[in-house]
This record gives structure tokens, C-alpha cells and sequence, in this order.
């Protein structure tokens, strides 16, 4: 008997999610119509983002090219100092 109940109720959920399928779907596409003001406001928050992305790879390019500057420049100045500390221990 159980076994019978079990089977009828696993066929009665099997067509309720069937019967939920299409409303999923159509409650999926009303979520993603957004008005025009709230598009807006995303277009508004990407461009900022993006802008604050843009600053700040460029000053890391600076900042990496400036690193790459002063390891090259100054290499004899550096061994000297490291020279120099060793000779204080």
C-alpha cells in the first residue's frame, strides 16, 4: 500500500513541477524587464566601474613601469649599499 501511495504521489509531483515549468519561465522573463530607470542606473554604475577599472590599471602600469626604472637605474647604487650593510654586521 505504501508503495502505491509512493508512486502516485511521485506521478502527481513529477506533473506538478511539469505544470511549473512554463510559469518558472514566464516569471524568469518579468524578473529580467527592468524599467527604464533602473537601466539607467546599471548603465551608470557600469561606466563608473569601468572608469575606476581604467585609473586604476593605468596607475599600475605606472607604478610598473616606474619599479622596472629603478631597478635598471640604480643596480650599482644598490650592490653598493648592500656592500655597505654587509660591512655594519
Amino acid at each position: 500500500m505504501a508503495k502505491v501511495v509512493k508512486g502516485a504521489l511521485t506521478m502527481k509531483l513529477a506533473e506538478e513541477e511539469a505544470a511549473l515549468g512554463p510559469v518558472r519561465e514566464r516569471l524568469a522573463a518579468e524578473v529580467l524587464l527592468l524599467e527604464d530607470a533602473d537601466l539607467r542606473k546599471l548603465e551608470r554604475a557600469r561606466r563608473t566601474l569601468e572608469g575606476t577599472m581604467q585609473r586604476q590599471l593605468a596607475i599600475f602600469h605606472q607604478l610598473r613601469a616606474e619599479l622596472a626604472n629603478t631597478k635598471t637605474e640604480n643596480t650599482p647604487e644598490a650592490h653598493a649599499l648592500r656592500v655597505k650593510l654587509r660591512l655594519v654586521k
